[in-house]
């Protein structure tokens, strides 16, 4: 498996766990007050990975550059630019 096929299996299984946390968030945030300080924590976190995540994702794109593009296997670059950019 090549670096970029991990990348995307990688980003294809962060991808399916987020939306769990994203629920968890909501509820919380749905209980107000009743969720004390757990909701702005958790909030906080989530921001926190999507942040790194995000600036995962840009050096990745950084890596593989339109100069670069050229050299990926077709299904590659397809899903790449479909996770990263759409």
């Amino acid at each position: 498996m090549t670096f970029l096929e991990k990348v995307v299996e990688l980003l294809l299984q962060i991808g399916q766990a987020l939306p769990a946390y994203e629920q968890y968030a909501k509820l919380l945030r749905s209980l107000g007050p009743q969720s004390g300080r757990a909701y702005p924590r958790v909030a906080k976190a989530l921001s926190n990975v999507y942040l790194l995540l995000l600036r995962f994702c840009h050096r990745v794109c950084l890596l593989y550059s339109r100069k670069r593009m050229g050299t990926l296997r077709p299904h590659c670059q397809t899903k790449v630019l479909l996770f990263l950019c759409g």
